[in-house]
C-alpha cells in the first residue's frame, strides 16, 4: 500500500510538472523541427511569426534562410527581409539597422533563376553542415540583443 501511494505521488508531481513547464522557444522548436526534417512544421511556424505585428526577431532572420535555401520564395524572403528592416529602423540602432539592409539587398539582388527547390543532395549537406541546430540560428538568437534588451 505505500508503495502504491508512493508511485501515485510521484506520478502526481510529474504531472503538475509538466503542466506549469513553459513551451518551448521558437528557437528550440525550430532545431528539433530542422532535426526531424519537417519542413512544413518549419513554413508554418515562420509563416505566423512574419504576419505577426512583434515577431521574434530570431525566428524572422532564419525564415530568411528558410526561403532562400530551404523552399526558396523570393516573394517570402523578401518580406522577411522587409520585415527585418522595419525592427531595425524602429529599434534606431545603426549597426541593426545596416545589418537588416544588407540582407535585404543580398535578397533583393538574388537573380530569379536561383530560387529553385534544392535536391536532396542539398539538402543533406545542410543537415550534415547544421546536424543539432537550424541554419542561422545562432545568429538570430544575438539579433534579439537590439530588440530585446
Amino acid at each position: 500500500m505505500k508503495k502504491i501511494v508512493i508511485i501515485l505521488a510521484g506520478l502526481l508531481i510529474t504531472a503538475l510538472r509538466s503542466f506549469s513547464a513553459e513551451p518551448p522557444s521558437i528557437d528550440e522548436t525550430l532545431n528539433q523541427l530542422w532535426g526531424n526534417k519537417q519542413y512544413a512544421d518549419i513554413k508554418n511556424l515562420i509563416d505566423i511569426e512574419i504576419e505577426k505585428n512583434n515577431p521574434d526577431v530570431a525566428a524572422l532572420y532564419c525564415a530568411k534562410f528558410f526561403y532562400v535555401f530551404v523552399q526558396p520564395d523570393k516573394d517570402k524572403a523578401l518580406a522577411t527581409t522587409n520585415k527585418l528592416k522595419t525592427m531595425a529602423a524602429n529599434s534606431g540602432q545603426d549597426e541593426f539597422i545596416a545589418f537588416a539592409n544588407e540582407e535585404h539587398e543580398e535578397v533583393q539582388n538574388m537573380p530569379e533563376s536561383e530560387f529553385v527547390a534544392p535536391t536532396q543532395a542539398i539538402l543533406d549537406a545542410l543537415h550534415a553542415e547544421f546536424i543539432e541546430k537550424f541554419p542561422n540560428i545562432d545568429m538570430g538568437l544575438r539579433l534579439r540583443k537590439w530588440v530585446q534588451p
